[in-house]
């Protein structure tokens, strides 16, 4: 089988992302990926609404990182699709302040993630005592119960990075047993079929120490078995070096899932990049 470069990143994080590089500019991302081979990247920074509310990390400069990408799409045109998206965190927390952006900035594509439960900091922020056998079980069940409340949210275009507790729960030397809750995870993923959403295989799970993506190839197989064909892939880089990481091997073992296609998604059009070519 021959997999050719990846094509397409559907989740990178620019310098207007308060945890990503300085050096990663919208026309030093385009030039990776050209670089790469891509033909399509979508710059997705944080946008995770309740900091509107909560000040827990600094705010997204809205104007300023949309005028940026609108600039960089304009010099890369005809080289590299340069979509400007959003990664739109706790959307359904603060449904209207997060329609309100959506209304005024229009972002190419909209990733949905939900980064921290009502009323509780950032998973990657919660206290180790949180992160045990006994407490896990009870926070993971309540994050599951919120992202099927996020996919109501209208707008949104891919679900990213579903197991995303379960990055800081094996940190911290938890075993994170989901098996009982699998029929939740069953839910969420026919929500997703039904709301023609697509599905994140984000490969940071590999550089985080997770030995695959997010959600792993387990649960990506019973998305498939849930009607699941839809699915995106996004390195969630925050540094150029990362753009791209371990598309290739995703890739593969995507198709001999029996997944015929990458999608990405601009304005609503969905372009499909067959597996196996």
């Amino acid at each position: 089988m021959n997999i050719r470069k990846p094509i397409c990143d559907s989740h990178v994080h620019s310098h207007f992302s308060f945890d990503a590089s300085p050096s990663a500019s919208p026309d030093a991302i385009c030039e990776r990926a050209k670089a790469l081979g891509m033909t399509h990247i979508a710059i997705t920074d944080h946008n995770d609404v309740n900091v509107l509310f909560d000040h827990s990390f600094p705010p997204y400069p809205e104007k300023e990182a949309a005028q940026s990408i609108a600039e960089a799409k304009k010099r890369h045109d005809g080289s590299v699709c340069l979509a400007y998206g959003v990664e739109l965190g706790q959307a359904h927390q603060y449904p209207e302040a997060a329609r309100a952006f959506l209304d005024v900035f229009d972002p190419d594509v909209v990733v949905g993630s939900l980064h921290s439960l009502r009323g509780e900091p950032d998973f990657y922020s919660l206290g180790k005592e949180k992160y045990t056998d006994d407490v896990f079980p009870a926070i993971w069940d309540r994050y599951l119960d919120e992202y099927l409340e996020m996919l109501g949210f209208d707008g949104i275009d891919i679900a990213a990075h579903l197991t995303y507790p379960i990055r800081y729960a094996r940190k911290h030397g938890c075993s994170a047993d989901i098996s009982a809750s699998i029929p939740k995870i069953e839910n969420i993923f026919r929500t997703i079929v039904k709301k023609d959403i697509c599905l994140e295989v984000n490969t940071s799970g590999f550089r985080q120490g997770m030995g695959g993506p997010l959600p792993d190839f387990h649960l990506l197989e019973l998305y498939r078995d849930c009607g699941g064909k839809l699915v995106t892939l996004g390195s969630d880089a925050h540094a150029q070096k990362d753009i791209g990481a371990d598309f290739d091997l995703c890739v593969r073992k995507l198709c001999r899932m029996g997944f015929e296609h990458i999608a990405f998604v601009f304005r609503k059009d969905i372009m499909l990049t067959r597996t196996d070519t």
